[in-house]
């Protein structure tokens, strides 16, 4: 008893997709974005179907679920997209938000972020690749206190866009304040990660 997705395609809904299941195909539909969610949702459809549940009644399932707050959630404000992905924040998963993100329509696309941490050694390079990554689909870069602040800066002007279009913010409020200052009708706003409100930077002696 095989099943996969052959195919799947990010809206501004969710995240439509074709699942192959014993030699039967079926358009599927889910609200969550990203291929985490994509995967997850596979998994429990094979095991639901393998327990005997009917693969209509699990796909009716997995069409009315709902993102957890904060988790790759995607909210609309009047006419300007939000993503929040504020829960926390590794390499993949930003990865996989950025991927989303580029899939949105949008007039510009804006992120915001402290970055990452509890990377050990990588921490400076994987803040890097990721800034690099998002520069190459939007258009602006919120950094968000200090932790990150440098790596990100590095990643963003290697990916070619012009420093200009990096904005610092001492905290989340004052970036939340300087985002609703220049955001526009059309625009998408990636919030990745929460560290201000979490991570307490080691004190230097």
């Amino acid at each position: 008893m095989d099943a996969w997705i052959s195919s799947y395609k990010i809206t501004p809904k969710g995240t439509e997709f074709v699942l192959h299941w014993n030699g039967n195909v079926f358009p599927g539909f889910t609200p969550l974005l990203g291929q985490a969610a994509l995967s997850n949702a596979l998994a429990a459809f094979t095991m639901a179907c393998a327990l005997g549940a009917d693969p209509e009644f699990v796909l009716g399932t997995i069409r009315n679920l709902k993102a957890v707050d904060n988790r790759l959630e995607l909210r609309k404000e009047g006419d300007v997209t939000f993503l929040r992905d504020a829960y926390n924040s590794n390499p993949i998963g930003f990865k996989s938000a950025l991927e989303v993100l580029a899939e949105l329509p949008s007039t510009r696309r804006i992120v915001m972020t402290p970055g990452m941490i509890e990377l050990g050694h990588e921490q400076a390079a994987k803040n890097k690749e990721l800034a690099e990554q998002a520069a190459a689909i939007c258009n602006s870069l919120i950094i968000v206190g200090e932790t990150n602040r440098e790596a990100l800066e590095e990643g963003w002007k290697k990916g070619g866009l012009d420093p200009l279009s990096i904005y610092c913010c001492a905290t989340r409020e004052e970036a939340f304040k300087h985002l609703s200052s220049f955001v526009k009708d059309g625009d998408s706003v990636l919030i990745e990660n929460d560290l201000t409100d979490l991570y307490v930077a080691p004190k230097k002696f």
